[in-house]
């Protein structure tokens, strides 16, 4: 990352020039002595240093409650991280789960689009059911519904912010260790942020600059909060929803609340939030590659967000999560299907195109590591590539035949040991 300005003058700093390539951690604790604030060309970001220093931080899965005890009195949250989960399922099989559940999403979404007061009971059981089936899923499998929402776009696209944030926010709860309530209850406060973010303009988008935003961006909250006043909603959902845009420095809204007076969960939405919007910006066809807005985020470590929390994101979501459009080291190209918890630049990629650019005729799925792929990582994130219903049948159809054929050779080589 390359910082090209700070809040104060560079005269008053200790480094020599105007302008500073961040490398590692250090750096950033050298910088974070002078300045709150920075300003990145990202014409230069995502420098080698930091790439590597948000896979450090991605490929320990159990970074986070390695560190439960550190600082547990100015983080209270943390005794809430009392989870392990496992994949209970295959993505194969979870897959044609989460493809029903979005659409059970759009349908609850549509609802609270035409009743934003949640005055049916309709309205809010579709809410409630639809963020237990999306707890259910990320804790089963945690790359199903990542790989479904990011392949199949096919909602309007504040939908599409609020599914894929909430994903997001239960993947990091899962990450973190949280109870499936702590999901419900983010899915739904997230679900609930669309009531006031439909009744923005043009004009309060254009004041969300973020990590950082604008008074105007930041009313939607009063605007959900005026219109779900009179809903039968669960206060832990209600406190989440008024808290979202509180920073914990205290420069946040409505409140300007600090540090651990804002609500945990509101936390983790408010982040997650930023987190996608800055990938994709509500008003703007270009977008931010993951690494690119982990790496902003990373810069704003116990300012605007709990430094902790910016890191559990990191190792919840890794640099490229399924669905994510990569080169590989060999120059073929493809679409990460699901993560190596061990290892996030070796995980099962389906490649769509050779080393030489071409599209395949038929795509594969690889594990990279392994056979041919051996020496293959994943290089860094690539321009996406156009996938049509067609093609994305036969990915998911290949998936499930990977899928079938590891199963298939652990049954062999479980035969094998029990005749010996």
């Amino acid at each position: 990352m390359y910082v090209t300005r700070l809040d104060i003058p560079w005269s008053a700093t200790s480094f020599p020039l105007e302008g500073v390539l961040v490398k590692d951690n250090d750096d950033i604790v050298k910088l974070s002595r002078f300045t709150k604030f920075v300003y990145v060309d990202e014409s230069k970001s995502l420098s080698v240093g930091m790439t590597n220093l948000l896979l450090s931080i991605a490929e320990k899965p159990d970074y986070f409650k390695q560190n439960l005890q550190s600082n547990s009195s100015f983080r209270p949250w943390k005794k809430f991280c009392t989870q392990r989960y496992t994949v209970n399922k295959p993505i194969a099989q979870e897959m044609a789960n989460a493809r029903d559940i979005l659409k059970r999403v759009d349908e609850s979404l549509e609802l609270l689009r035409r009743d934003p007061q949640l005055s049916s009971i309709k309205s809010l059981q579709a809410l409630t059911q639809t963020s237990e089936s999306i707890a259910e899923s990320i804790a089963d499998n945690p790359d199903a519904l990542v790989w479904v929402c990011k392949i199949e776009r096919t909602r309007k696209t504040i939908f599409n912010h609020l599914v894929r944030t909430s994903i997001w926010a239960s993947l990091m709860a899962r990450s973190m260790g949280l109870q499936k309530s702590a999901f419900k209850v983010l899915v739904q406060a997230i679900f609930l942020s669309g009531v006031g973010k439909m009744s923005l303009g043009k004009k309060d988008w254009l004041g969300c600059k973020l990590p950082e935003m604008g008074e105007e961006y930041a009313r939607w909250t009063q605007l959900a909060i005026e219109r779900l006043a009179h809903s039968n909603l669960d206060s832990r959902v209600i406190n989440t929803l008024a808290n979202m845009n509180e920073r914990v420095n205290g420069i946040g809204y409505p409140s300007g609340k600090v540090g651990r007076a804002i609500p945990y969960l509101a936390q983790i939405a408010s982040l997650v939030e930023t987190f996608d919007l800055i990938m994709w910006p509500m008003l703007s066809k270009s977008r931010k590659s993951v690494g690119q807005a982990l790496s902003r985020l990373y810069c704003y470590r116990d300012m605007l967000f709990d430094g902790e929390l910016i890191e559990a994101l990191i190792s919840a979501v890794g640099l490229y999560p399924p669905g994510t459009h990569v080169e590989l080291s060999n120059g073929s190209r493809g679409i990460v299907v699901e993560h190596s918890v061990e290892r996030r630049i070796r995980g099962t990629v389906a490649v769509t195109h050779d080393e030489d650019g071409y599209r395949l005729f038929n795509y594969k799925i690889v594990r990279l590591g392994e056979s041919d792929f051996k020496d293959v990582i994943v290089k860094k994130e690539s321009l996406e590539t156009d996938i049509n219903e067609e093609d994305l049948a036969q990915i998911n159809q290949l998936i499930a035949s990977y899928q079938q054929g590891l199963v298939s050779k652990i049954g062999l080589s479980f035969r094998n040991i029990v005749s010996r």
